[in-house]
């Protein structure tokens, strides 16, 4: 009987499921909860007043709903802020959105990017907007400021030790900065996140002088007339900088003729970016002076 009933003990444990261990998945950004919190939050917000509203005659709405003072309308970064700060998201656009022209000419990662297994390039250049900018100490005393980024696709962090520290002081929470840099491949932190180990971050409002480079662009020959040499000195004459143009003339006269005007340099801004792309073949290609 006892070795009876330890066989059936047997077979019934091996009949059981093995449990399978359970993977971690925090790194990961489910896209899909974000936007359901999003559309919660919209619903919640306008349910009680599209439902109890026509529910109430004149006389009660005018005894319930307060008569609000007359004030002005808040900016749009201000209407921004105050969004995140209640929905924590952004409804009215974004604080980057007005730097778009910057963004496509000079960026070339994104925090999306990084989650989807992009290949990382050895310099970094992200424009994004700091969020939280913190002075503390490391257990061992020194000093460590850590900022929070964000750019149009997500959050990232920087850790910035000891004398570093005062290089980067003036940075401004609310305030949109470019980030040079390379990934950080320490063991501290993750692979699969964006780690930047600042070379040099920049205020956008001075980006005009502390930027150097060359603009490369594809032109037909068809627009090289008297028309487009005006147009582009005109332009030139109001958004200068530290950028030399060079122009890659192809047509039936020419094939990747080069051509480069001596004393000519500019900043690639908004103007000048929606000047290039309606009369070049694709989009300048930039390149960064980075030391």
């Amino acid at each position: 009987m006892e070795e009876q009933k330890n066989q059936n003990q047997q077979s019934t444990s091996e009949q059981q499921p093995v449990s399978q261990p359970v993977v971690s998945k925090t790194n990961e950004v489910d896209s899909s909860n974000i936007e359901k919190n999003k559309a919660m939050a919209i619903i919640g917000y306008i349910f009680p007043i599209l439902f109890f509203i026509p529910l109430l005659n004149d006389e009660t709405k005018n005894s319930i709903i307060p008569k609000l003072p007359d004030i002005s309308d808040w900016d749009l970064m201000e209407k921004l802020e105050r969004e995140k700060s209640v929905l924590c998201f952004y409804i009215t656009g974004h604080p980057l959105s007005k730097y778009s022209s910057y963004i496509e000419l000079f960026t070339n990662i994104t925090v999306e990017d990084v989650l989807n297994e992009v290949e990382i390039p050895k310099k970094i250049i992200v424009i994004a907007f700091l969020q939280e900018k913190k002075l503390g100490v490391t257990k061992k005393g020194n000093e460590i400021l850590r900022l929070n980024f964000e750019d149009l696709t997500g959050k990232f962090d920087i850790a910035i030790f000891g004398k570093d520290c005062n290089k980067y002081s003036f940075l401004r929470e609310g305030e949109s900065y470019m980030v040079i840099g390379s990934q950080n491949k320490s063991d501290y932190y993750d692979d699969n996140r964006l780690n930047i180990r600042p070379v040099m971050i920049y205020e956008i409002s001075k980006l005009r002088t502390k930027l150097s480079g060359e603009i490369n662009c594809m032109v037909d020959e068809k627009i090289l007339d008297k028309k487009f040499g005006k147009q582009l000195v005109e332009i030139s004459k109001e958004h200068y900088g530290n950028f030399r143009m060079r122009f890659i003339i192809n047509g039936s006269q020419f094939e990747n003729m080069i051509l480069e005007p001596r004393g000519f340099e500019i900043f690639p801004d908004k103007t000048m970016f929606t000047f290039l792309m309606q009369n070049l073949k694709e989009k300048p290609k930039i390149r960064l002076n980075i030391e």
